[in-house]
């Protein structure tokens, strides 16, 4: 056991002292009404004494009132110690008289003294001093009430019978006293180190409560803080493209790709502002009757053209009306944009996205059902956790942050809703919605609710974001990677998942350069085997295989060992660089970055590329000029 020092030392002895004072007291009560009532016992063993025995049970009594009387006085806490073990002495003396008063060593009543000395140990928390003190004047009363009553030696035997258990019984008690006076220490020691982890840990869980309130906090101001420029550009940017001027090609797709990705961010922005509200309570339902089958009817329609523009069938399923609940039709829209544009995000081309509804006698499910990719068996119970993804790796095939379905249960459960998912890999996804069903006859009318504008740009914007929901629009209109563009002397291949990044790059270095482009690793191997380029622009995270490895393989191929490679990432730190410098990268760009930068750091690496190409030339030809002389000084010679 660990020894108590200091605060700890003196805060156990306050305690125990509490203790072994209020087991006093009681001791106390106890011995005031047995002692008395011990006179039936006279009145049987020895009844021609019971007047003067009950006299010394009386003056017994009187003593253990007097003790009692000092426990509670404030003046005699600091003889605490010696009135705890005073009641037993009062007893026993009195037990002794009555002994030294009949038979002495003879005289049944010492069984009383072995009594007395268990109800103390059982009933006090003495120290073993303390039981050693009390046992030691005990048996010392015990001798002197023995000679008193006459000459002892003639009971020798019976006296040392009656000391040898009085003895005994003392020893049991000063060792009990020590193995609990252990017990309690140790005990103590259990509950302060618990005491103080408890403490740590309530001061550690308002620390944690305090950092997630920040945390959320500032999520919520930067959220606000950054919908406002972005709502700055996107107001512009739409002004441009809706002026009815004639852009050039090169501006238009410029203006296009701005607007996309704005969109893009204003969505993640707007996703995050509202778990960090879910989160903090601070989310209220305007809560109305509303009929969910016209609702999502015109909520298909507002984004068919996604459907449209991927090569997606797209089509409903269920009554025109008579699904009537009690929602917000807001967050219903948010919770139902999500899920169809998820659908027609992981969809590939020519595969089909059915939303469908219909209703049970208390509830409505709404159910999203694809032919897309599908969801492994092991991540199925994990895809509602925010920022969870299924593939989080540097090889996945689809972005986005992971709030989005994170989103649709806080919603969904806000309804007093659920919301689950069923699906096999590589067939595709389900999505059900149940919500409650309104007892409410008439619904409003909200088959027009995705128009909630009112005029407002801002809102209008954000309603824009919601429908775009990171769904590549273009994806499947992007130049082959085989296909070369631009008519430039040096070879560019361009490799980038993200099909805006791939037409940003691929428009501005086709002006100078020929350019090649590839959406994923494998291709992208493919593509630098074949047109063995100049130089490489290679994003990090890329399907099938990212860009380390890619750099790596090209590195270790003769055809492309000298190629010049850019890697692109949106990592910036030591590591990362080190890491694409290990494997064979010639630069390190960090996303974002500017145009003007991509074609200074290529025409750099070209350049050096050309010196390369230049010494090795020479190298050569001064390599063929040496063995042409030693051929010469060797016909010399002969």
């Amino acid at each position: 056991m660990k020894e108590l020092t200091g605060d700890t030392l003196s805060a156990y002895q306050a305690e125990d002292q509490a203790k072994r004072r209020r087991s006093s007291m009681i001791g106390c009560w106890l011995a005031m009404t047995l002692m008395p009532l011990g006179t039936a016992l006279d009145y049987m063993v020895y009844p021609d004494l019971q007047a003067r025995f009950l006299a010394i049970r009386l003056i017994a009594s009187a003593l253990v009132v007097v003790v009692y009387l000092l426990h509670k006085a404030r003046s005699c806490q600091d003889f605490m110690p010696a009135l705890n073990i005073s009641w037993v002495l009062a007893i026993n003396a009195g037990l002794c008289v009555m002994i030294g008063a009949s038979e002495g060593a003879a005289s049944p009543y010492y069984a009383g003294l072995n009594l007395v000395f268990l109800a103390m140990i059982l009933l006090m928390p003495l120290t073993w001093i303390d039981a050693l003190v009390c046992c030691g004047v005990t048996v010392l009363f015990y001798l002197v009430a023995c000679i008193a009553h006459g000459d002892p030696l003639s009971n020798l035997g019976i006296l040392f019978n009656n000391l040898y258990f009085l003895s005994l019984t003392a020893l049991v008690c000063c060792i009990a006293s020590a193995y609990l006076t252990g017990m309690r220490k140790a005990e103590f020691a259990l509950r302060h180190e618990l005491d103080n982890s408890n403490r740590d840990l309530a001061s550690s869980n308002d620390k944690l409560a305090e950092l997630v309130r920040l945390r959320a906090q500032f999520i919520a101001n930067i959220s606000h803080e950054l919908r406002t420029p972005l709502t700055l550009i996107l107001g512009p940017v739409d002004d441009l493209l809706t002026s009815g001027r004639n852009w050039d090609r090169t501006t238009a797709e410029s203006l296009g790709l701005a607007r996309e990705n704005g969109l893009r961010l204003l969505k993640l922005i707007n996703d995050l502002l509202e778990l960090v509200r879910l989160e903090d309570g601070g989310v209220r339902l305007e809560r109305q009757a509303m009929d969910l089958a016209p609702f999502l009817a015109a909520l298909v329609d507002s984004v068919r053209y996604l459907a449209d523009a991927k090569g997606v069938h797209l089509h409903t399923e269920g009554p025109d009306q008579g699904l009537v609940v009690r929602g917000d039709s807001a967050r219903l829209e948010k919770v139902f944009l999500n899920l169809i544009t998820n659908a027609l995000k992981f969809t590939p081309t020519g595969g089909t996205v059915t939303v469908s509804w219909r209703h049970h006698h208390d509830s409505t499910d709404i159910s999203v059902c694809d032919t897309g990719i599908g969801i492994p068996a092991d991540q199925l119970p994990f895809i509602f956790e925010r920022f969870r993804q299924v593939d989080g790796t540097t090889t996945r095939q689809f972005q986005g942050a992971g709030l989005g379905l994170a989103l649709v249960k806080e919603l969904v459960s806000e309804h007093e809703g659920s919301v689950h998912a069923s699906s096999q890999l590589d067939q595709g996804s389900t999505f059900t919605v149940t919500l409650p069903r309104s007892t409410d006859a008439v619904a409003a009318a909200t088959h027009s609710s995705h128009d909630v504008t009112g005029g407002d740009r801002s809102a209008e914007l954000f309603g824009i974001a919601e429908r775009r929901g990171g769904v590549a629009l273009d994806a499947d209109h992007d130049s082959d990677s085989n296909e070369a563009q631009g008519t430039g002397p040096r070879r560019i291949l361009v490799v980038d998942d993200e099909p805006d990044m791939r037409r940003y790059l691929v428009a501005g270095l086709a002006e100078t350069h020929t350019v090649f482009q590839a959406a994923d690793g494998p291709s992208a191997l493919e593509s630098a085997w074949a047109h063995q380029p100049d130089l490489i622009l290679l994003d990090l995270m890329l399907p099938g295989i990212d860009g380390l490895e890619v750099c790596t393989q090209l590195r270790a191929s003769e055809a492309c060992r000298h190629c010049k490679i850019i890697l692109l990432t949106a990592r910036g730190d030591e590591k990362a660089k080190l890491d694409a410098l290990k494997r064979g990268a010639d630069d390190f760009l960090t996303k974002p970055f500017s145009f003007v930068e991509v074609q200074t750091r290529i025409d750099n690496l070209l350049r050096a590329r050309r010196l390369e190409i230049d010494l090795q030339t020479r190298a050569t030809e001064l390599q063929t000029a040496l063995e042409q002389v030693q051929e010469t000084e060797a016909r010399l010679i002969q």
